[in-house]
This record gives structure tokens, sequence and C-alpha cells, in this order.
């Protein structure tokens, strides 16, 4: 299915929007017209199962479409029970080993994409999350609860956030910060006259993929699509 065009994909949604239900329907469209990769987030090397399941959630929750996975000191593991309604709708780009992509291969990408790294750290120079320019896009970028961010993600920085604190302790857990983040951002996107909502390829395509998580078996239903319409 990864060599679907872009007609391909528009057929196969209408066809499959055929067993599903209005409801679901309806409810897809509301939300897909408020997500958004005008901002996305980047995930550096978390290790607590809890922190990542957390961190999807949010990005659900306020609409951030697309995250990206760094996964080099250990797979990036969720507990499924604990968000059975976030993690099917948010787009995992994974970096790892395994497909031999690394750190800098992501930010390299989203640089290429447009967009400026912002790495969250308690930086003398940053920007707080209170006075953040939303103009031009963003990936913010995470580190590991243990380490932080990495020398390289550190390098790569267009600018540095920070959130302000006034206690004695100094770091807030990872998936509280993003939460914190994004309820202070997004808002204040949605309400602006910047172009962030998706274009409608990039609907198309998200349209399809929520289709299929919908449909209990969607693979049946698509290569009966496929094999009716390619014989």
């Amino acid at each position: 299915m990864k060599n679907l065009n872009q007609e391909q994909i528009k057929n196969l949604t209408k066809y499959l929007k055929n067993y599903i239900s209005e409801n679901k329907i309806a409810k897809a469209e509301e939300v897909l017209n408020k997500r958004t990769n005008h901002f996305t987030i980047v995930l550096e090397n978390l290790q607590d199962q809890h922190n990542n399941t957390a961190c999807i959630r949010n990005c659900d929750c306020f609409g951030i479409q697309n995250i990206h996975i760094i996964q080099h000191l250990k797979t990036f593991k969720i507990k499924y029970g604990y968000a059975p309604g976030a993690i099917g709708w948010v787009e995992k780009n994974i970096y790892d080993r395994h497909n031999k992509r690394t750190n800098q291969d992501c930010f390299e990408k989203l640089k290429q994409e447009g967009y400026k790294l912002i790495c969250l750290s308690p930086h003398e120079e940053a920007n707080t999350i209170y006075n953040f320019p939303l103009e031009e896009k963003a990936a913010f970028v995470f580190g590991s609860e243990k380490d932080g961010l990495s020398e390289v993600a550190m390098k790569a920085a267009d600018s540095f956030m920070t959130i302000p604190m006034f206690g004695f302790t100094e770091s807030l857990n990872v998936s509280v910060s993003l939460g914190i983040l994004l309820s202070q951002i997004m808002p204040k996107l949605y309400q602006s006259n910047i172009d962030w909502q998706l274009s409608p390829k990039e609907k198309e395509l998200v349209r399809f993929k929520w289709y299929k998580n919908m449909l209990r078996k969607s693979s049946y239903y698509v290569n009966r699509f496929l094999k009716e319409n390619n014989p």
C-alpha cells in the first residue's frame, strides 16, 4: 500500500467511507480541520513508556499531526492501554539504527522542509513559551528524561525555548513540559491569521489512514477494492 498514488488513495477513501458510520466520519472531519503540520514535535531518546504515551496523547489533543521519534538508546515503547484514543491518529516518524536514520537525519530533513529547530532547554538566551513567535514553522525538540538533549540536537538548534519556573526544581517531566507548551501556543496559532491547516493533499492522506483505523480488518476492504479495480 506504500505505492498507492494520489488518485488511488482518493478513490479508496471514498470506498472505505461506505463502511463507516456518519458520526465517525463527521468526527474525523471536525478533528482533521484542527490538525496542523505548522508545528511538529521531536522526541529524542525518551525511555519511559508512560512519558512516551502521554506525549502522543498531548499531540493528539492539541492538533499536532506528525511527531518525530529518535530512538537510538532504547526502543520507543507505548502503553497502549493508557491512550487507546490517541495512538492511531498521530503520525509517528521513526529514526533508529534499524532503518539507518539518525538524529542528524531527522534534523536535516526537518530543516529541508522549512522547520526551525527549537530545543526545549533552560538556556539563558531562550524565548519563553509566552513570547515565542508563531509565524515560522517550528519543530520543538525534547531530550531524554535522564540526559536531556544530545550535543547533535544542541548544535542543530536554531534557537532555544524555556518554560519559566519559580520553585526549587529545575525541570519538569517531558510529557508535562510538552503539554504546557502546546496548551500555550496552539490556541494562539488557531486564532491567528497564519495558514496553519493541512493542505488538501495532506488531508486526503490523513483521512485515508484514519478511515483504515476506524475499520476492523481494514486490509480486507483495501485488498478487495484493489483487486476489483486492478484486475
